[in-house]
């Protein structure tokens, strides 16, 4: 009896390795993940060969791009999440005490960002958002509501992102230090600036701001954005333009203004920040039905990988929707750290992205921080040149200012080298706007790129 129990182990063994080899092997590899960049074939040479090297990355290909890595993926987060949550993650009622432990909280900014590291954090009063209103620019007033109606169940901390219902949401604890930072670093290229040049600041509140607060235990941080904001505005100086969204924003946060399952504002939030920055800057702007509307179905963006594949992310997907300018224009791409070498791209502010990569879609705007870039307009003969100065939430902006400046400018604070001054004088710049979230804003990082081109 004993031999034949061995005997079947052996043979349901061997076919289970032969499966393997044969799936591994013949079985089309996957070339593209929705989810993580896939390694490359290993480069041979001596060294690698006798260290070992070599061998390592070729098992470490093979096991990247087995066939169908991503559907495997979102089955182990399914099968994971049948056993709960691990007990370094927070299951949080929305009935629940206050969290004892605020480093628990997500911290994750832009993807090349570092967290922000607070040493001042925003007030624990209650917050009573039903009592909320926001007043935009135009004098509209609406009530605070919240979009995603659909909150049941637990609010789960799920590696770096908080969830609630089927929206992923980073937690931003604010840093009044980096605020009053940032204030200063503009306050002082405002001073070096030529006075027929106008700076703006548009600091981009995260989504938390306006739906975190059903999270009994975070609610609290909802305050963080708007203090920092507030901060930001009454320490810029008269010689910056303050180009606070932050209401605007608020006034429209029952439409899908930013993503559920990525850390971006959407094109329609863009919009209607960028429609603050157009009436602070006197320029033409058009209504969003001029505009040709496109939908791609399926998104699943940054936030499903964050939150270490939440199903209640990646089960739940939602639309990208982008808005075409009918304005004709040419656009131009060069180097990321100079503006050089520059060539035309027949899509203009857009870029192909597969739909099988389909959290990366957000790099269709501009191909997201790889390039600079020269916008010219062919209608707009008013003499006025934009820079752009941004982080990731400045790629959709451009698209809608294509008939308010002959000519835009867009460079990544993150990666581009020269300053700001000398980028002014080489291309009779009239207009600067300095766009980013604000992770960005308060992060020592980042801070420290912005100050450097800012000298």
């Amino acid at each position: 009896m004993k031999e034949k129990v061995l005997k079947i182990c052996l043979i349901l063994l061997v076919l289970v390795f032969a499966f393997m080899f044969v799936f591994t092997v013949f079985f089309k590899h996957t070339e593209e993940s929705n989810y993580d960049k896939l390694s490359e074939w290993p480069e041979l040479n001596a060294d690698s060969y006798f260290s070992g090297e070599y061998f390592k990355g070729v098992m470490h290909w093979f096991t990247d791009h087995i066939p169908g890595r991503d559907t495997f993926i979102d089955y182990e987060a399914h099968v994971r999440a049948l056993y709960g949550l691990p007990r370094d993650e927070e299951v949080i009622n929305r009935g629940g005490d206050n969290v004892t432990d605020e480093s628990s909280a997500a911290e994750s900014s832009e993807a090349v960002s570092d967290p922000v590291e607070s040493s001042e954090a925003p007030s624990k009063d209650p917050v009573e958002f039903s009592e909320v209103s926001f007043e935009d620019t135009s004098g509209e007033v609406s009530e605070f509501s919240q979009p995603d109606s659909d909150p049941e169940g637990d609010v789960e901390l799920c590696n770096t992102v908080l969830v609630i219902g089927h929206r992923g949401l980073e937690v931003f604890y604010g840093n009044l230090p980096g605020a009053e930072r940032y204030a200063g670093i503009l306050n002082s290229l405002a001073e070096k600036l030529p006075e027929n040049v106008t700076l703006y600041s548009m600091v981009i509140p995260k989504a938390g701001a306006y739906y975190i607060w059903q999270s009994k235990q975070f609610g609290y941080t909802a305050n963080a954005n708007k203090e920092n904001i507030d901060r930001i505005s009454e320490l810029l100086s008269d010689k910056v333009v303050d180009v606070n969204v932050y209401n605007t924003l608020g006034v429209h946060s029952d439409e899908p203004i930013y993503y559920r399952t990525d850390h971006h504002w959407t094109a329609l939030g863009c919009y209607y920040g960028t429609q603050v920055f157009a009436q602070k800057a006197g320029v033409t702007w058009h209504d969003l039905s001029d505009y040709e509307k496109h939908t791609r179905e399926g998104y699943v963006g940054t936030l499903y990988t964050f939150s270490n594949n939440s199903p209640k992310l990646g089960d739940y997907p939602e639309d990208f929707d982008y808005y075409v300018p009918k304005t004709s224009y040419t656009a131009e791409y060069g180097n990321k750290e100079d503006l050089s070498g520059l060539f035309p791209h027949e899509q203009g502010l857009y870029w192909d992205i597969a739909d099988s990569q389909r959290s990366g879609w957000y790099f269709m705007f501009m191909y997201g921080d790889i390039f600079s870039a020269r916008i010219r307009s062919d209608t707009c003969k008013n003499g006025r040149k934009l820079l752009v100065v941004k982080d990731s939430y400045g790629n959709p902006v451009p698209q809608y200012l294509v008939d308010s400046f002959e000519e835009i400018y867009v460079v990544d604070m993150r990666e581009y080298k020269r300053t700001i001054t000398e980028t002014v004088e080489t291309y009779g710049i009239t207009d600067v706007l300095v766009a980013e979230c604000s992770f960005s804003a308060v992060g020592g990082i980042i801070l420290d790129k912005l100050e450097g081109i800012c000298k």
